[in-house]
């Protein structure tokens, strides 16, 4: 078990979301610990959507959707007294991908994928973090692929990589070690989460129009099976 202030204290810490609401899901326990130890900051990288569960919302399309989504995003921000920034990307939803291509698709094929690449390393250099917090694009969604790939290529910064909830919580934990290891990365940190684990689920619920119980259902089920050693609920990095 790792506590943030082991490595991250006194750190400036970007975390890449690919969509309003990852870094809730995926490390928002993390991102509660880590209050006060280290300076963290929030970049969202496909900030506009044509997704969101309400319907009435979803009818109106991504000019209504994405103002939404952002407030979410800045309001779990400053819950946590994390600067938001974000990008001018339309996600999957808004490029023709439905629920079955956007988890198939080879992101080499994605025309945003270059312009991401290198308006995302823009963005880093001219924030400067000490390190940057990834998704790991455990489930294979495009748009994390898209991302991924990106912090993989920067230089000059310390990457760690996150697992991607929900969809990690779909896959059992050893087709998820081989997947990492497989792409060459090796676990790093297991974060007990157990004391701020309503505080994680608070966060998540900020997110109105994506979240829903079955979606904090997953996100449980996979931080108790992590904290299977004696540990109650955790989160995992990955280097």
């Amino acid at each position: 078990m790792t506590h943030p202030a082991a490595w991250l204290g006194g750190c400036k810490v970007l975390l890449l979301s690919p969509h309003p609401d990852d870094i809730a899901y995926s490390i928002g326990g993390l991102v509660a610990l880590a209050k006060g130890v280290a300076e963290l900051s929030m970049l969202t990288v496909f900030p506009r959507s044509a997704w969101a569960l309400p319907a009435d919302l979803r009818s109106q399309g991504p000019d209504a959707i994405s103002p939404v989504r952002a407030a979410e995003d800045r309001t779990f921000g400053a819950r946590h007294g994390m600067a938001y920034h974000a990008l001018d990307f339309g996600d999957s939803s808004c490029h023709g991908y439905d629920e079955d291509g956007e988890m198939a698709a080879d992101p080499a094929d994605d025309p945003r994928a270059e312009r991401v690449c290198d308006a995302l390393h823009a963005r880093v250099r001219a924030l400067s973090p000490d390190l940057v917090l990834a998704p790991a694009s455990i489930g294979g969604h495009v748009d994390h692929r898209i991302v991924t790939e990106a912090a993989r290529r920067l230089d000059g910064v310390g990457v760690a990589f996150y697992e991607d909830l929900p969809y990690a919580a779909w896959q059992m934990l050893g087709a998820i070690e081989r997947s990492l290891t497989g792409a060459g990365l090796s676990p790093f940190a297991l974060i007990d989460i157990a004391k701020v684990i309503d505080e994680k689920i608070a966060g998540m619920w900020v997110y109105e129009t994506q979240t829903s119980a079955g979606t904090v259902s997953e996100m449980l089920l996979h931080a108790a099976r992590l904290g299977g050693g004696g540990l109650r609920y955790a989160e995992r990095i990955w280097l």
